[in-house]
């Protein structure tokens, strides 16, 4: 078996994921997200904006909670 048949064969399952993962949702409804920490406080410190990919870096303290928020 070639090389571009097994990179097909492992990639192929890939095409169809996002389709399993709207499957739980109706049409008309969107997806919810639920917040898992707190929210923290973040300095940027510099923005590189890019054709295909932009990056942003910044700090600041995030405190981890053991205990998921309600």
């Amino acid at each position: 078996m070639g090389i571009e048949i097994k990179i097909l064969i492992a990639f192929a399952p890939l095409a169809f994921a996002h389709t399993s993962f709207n499957a739980r949702h109706e049409a008309d409804e969107g997806l919810t997200l639920e917040k898992r920490q707190t929210d923290a406080v973040m300095t940027i410190t510099n923005v590189d904006p890019g054709d295909d990919a932009s990056t942003i870096i910044a700090k600041g303290k995030i405190s981890f909670s053991p205990e998921p928020l309600d």
